[in-house]
């Protein structure tokens, strides 16, 4: 009767007491646009599902050296539109941001004492620019990020980018309408690599990964005058005879041994070794 009446108050808990803590995205979305100036502006559709007691989402960003994002917004789709989420470091109400480090965006979707999510599922905008986000080598540009943030706590069912360019931006690479990837576990990006030329008058922000003529000179000048010492000490040891064979000395048997080194202890013997190793240091320098 005891374990009956435990059964039966298992079944009377609600479901979600039982359910393991989990977080994954339906849905991310991404819309992304370069404009002329080199910026690239982007809104991010997070459509996440929570079960178990989570407080909220958390965003991180990799910013690469000299690049620079912008902040601009963040919303929650309320079920009549989207409602903006307001800036506070505490954290403490639901639709609170803040940047809790330098990289990493964290809002607030549950009070820690609300029941824990049962599968849960909310919706969220995320809008930002995005600066430096360009390689320049000499007329040439190039495309290359990370539109998928890998460091996260559950996979992602479906994954979309829609790419747009200002028309002063030229690609030999077809641009899609719409990129997808599916299934992409927690660990997993989607980087997008495109090569671009600019046809407009006002060179954009990008960052130049050419070397001047000045600094190529001075690093084969550098590296020039490193073969030549290298090289010269070779000769200069091979002539003075250090890199040629012993040749073996037929004295050294083991009789020979066993009079003048083996009867002594190894103590006086590394001892006997040290000195004479110094004093012929020493006459040498003297010499010279």
């Amino acid at each position: 009767m005891r374990t009956l009446r435990l059964t039966l108050l298992a079944l009377c808990l609600p479901g979600v007491a039982f359910a393991q803590r989990d977080l994954h995205w339906d849905a991310l979305q991404v819309t992304a646009h370069l404009d002329s100036r080199g910026t690239l502006h982007v809104v991010e559709t997070h459509t996440m599902v929570f079960t178990g007691d989570w407080n909220g989402g958390e965003r991180t960003v990799n910013i690469r050296p000299r690049q620079h994002l912008t902040l601009t917004g963040i919303y929650r789709d309320n079920g009549a539109g989207w409602q903006p989420l307001t800036e506070d470091a505490r954290l403490d109400g639901v639709d609170d941001y803040a940047w809790t480090d330098s990289k990493t965006l964290r809002w607030r979707s549950r009070l820690r004492t609300d029941p824990p999510f049962n599968r849960m599922v909310l919706r969220y905008e995320i809008h930002y620019n995005l600066t430096g986000i360009l390689l320049k080598d000499g007329d040439s540009y190039l495309l290359d990020h990370d539109f998928a943030f890998p460091d996260r706590a559950g996979p992602i069912g479906r994954f979309e980018l829609r790419l747009t360019l200002d028309p002063l931006w030229k690609s030999s690479n077809r641009i899609s309408d719409v990129y997808i990837e599916n299934n992409l576990r927690p660990g997993q990006s989607f980087v997008l690599k495109m090569p671009l030329r600019f046809v407009g008058s006002t060179a954009p922000a990008a960052l130049d990964s050419s070397r001047p003529r000045e600094i190529q000179l001075a690093v084969l000048a550098v590296l020039g005058t490193t073969i030549l010492i290298v090289v010269s000490f070779f000769v200069r040891e091979r002539a003075r005879g250090r890199f040629d064979p012993l040749e073996p000395d037929d004295r050294i048997t083991d009789s020979w041994l066993r009079e003048h080194l083996l009867k002594y202890p190894a103590e006086v013997v590394g001892a006997a070794w040290t000195t004479g190793s110094v004093s012929l240091r020493w006459c040498r320098c003297w010499r010279a």
